[in-house]
């Protein structure tokens, strides 16, 4: 199965722009921002295919296996830059 990706280009545009103008508020671009920002689009990834999957379950259509499969990579994706910003550089408040 190709990559689940969103195209949802209104919720694309409100997640970048949101990340942008807490990026030039905050004082610029570096490690932690990175990863918080590898782990937004992780888990809007990760959203997507997994209500993906639920639909495919529902019509007992073949390919929820490869739907489940994205949902547990990018929920992995999420949730690994997540605990290194909560380990690395203790944001616990994220």
């Amino acid at each position: 199965m190709a990559p689940i990706i969103p195209r949802q280009h209104g919720a694309w545009s409100i997640l970048i722009a949101c990340f942008v103008l807490g990026v030039a508020l905050g004082g610029g671009i570096g490690i932690e921002t990175t990863l918080l920002l590898i782990s937004t689009i992780a888990g809007f990834f990760a959203q997507h295919a997994a209500s993906l999957y639920l639909r495919l379950l529902k019509k007992f259509d073949k390919r929820w296996k490869g739907a489940l499969s994205w949902t547990i990579g990018y929920a992995f994706v999420f949730l690994s830059a997540g605990a290194l910003l909560i380990r690395l550089y203790d944001l616990w408040f994220l």
